[in-house]
C-alpha cells in the first residue's frame, strides 16, 4: 500500500500544524511498542536506520528497510478535547480479536490500524471501554519508523501503519 500526500483526505487522516505551520501527521507509537521484523519483535526504541522491518502488502509478507526513525516528546494540552488534548490511546489486549494486539498498546490518536485493506485512524475506534484515551498519561515520548514506502507494518500483533513523512521530520530527533 503506497499512500500519497494528496491522499490523506480520502483515507480519513486528519492534519495539523504546529507553531511554524507545517503539517504534522502524527503517526506515533509510545515506548515498548513491538515492531515485527525478521528476527522477531523488536521495541520501536531500538529500531535503527537500516533496520530490517516486516510488511503486508497484497496479502504478502516483504521486508523493508528503515529508511528513518524519530523520536520526540509529548505533553497533554488537558483544557482541549480528548481527541485533541494529546492523551495516547491504549488499546487493551486482546480488544480487536484474542491475541490481537498481544499486550495493551499504546499510540498516538491519528495512528492507523488496518483493518480489510484500509487505514482507521484509531481515534475512530475509541469506545471509552477496550480502546480509550489513557489520561494517566500526560507527558511521553513517541516514536516514528518510516520504511521505504508508506507500508503496513505489524506493531503489538497488530496491523498498523509505518510513519507517512510530510515534512515534519525536523521536529524529531
Amino acid at each position: 500500500v503506497t499512500l500519497h500526500i494528496d491522499d490523506v483526505s480520502q483515507y480519513g487522516y486528519a492534519l495539523s500544524s504546529d507553531a511554524d505551520g507545517n503539517a504534522v501527521y502524527e503517526v506515533c507509537f509510545l515506548p515498548g511498542s513491538m515492531i515485527r521484523t525478521p528476527c522477531g519483535d523488536v521495541a520501536v526504541e531500538t529500531l535503527q536506520l537500516g533496520d530490517d522491518v516486516l510488511t503486508f502488502a497484497d496479502g504478502q509478507s516483504t521486508v523493508r528497510k528503515v529508511t528513518w526513525a524519530g523520536k520526540a516528546h509529548a505533553t497533554v494540552r488537558a483544557g482541549l478535547p480528548d481527541d485533541e488534548a494529546g492523551y495516547p490511546v491504549r488499546i487493551l489486549k486482546n480488544a480487536i480479536a484474542d491475541g490481537v494486539p498481544y499486550k495493551d498498546m499504546l499510540i498516538t490518536s491519528e495512528h492507523c490500524l488496518f483493518f480489510e485493506g484500509r487505514f482507521v485512524p484509531v481515534r475512530m475506534l475509541v469506545n471509552g471501554y477496550s480502546i480509550f484515551y489513557d489520561k494517566s498519561i500526560t507527558s511521553y515520548d513517541y516514536y516514528h519508523v518510516e520504511t521505504e514506502e508508506h507500508s503496513v507494518i505489524t506493531a503489538d500483533g497488530m496491523l498498523t501503519e509505518s510513519y507517512l513523512d510530510t515534512g515534519n521530520r525536523r521536529a524529531f530527533r
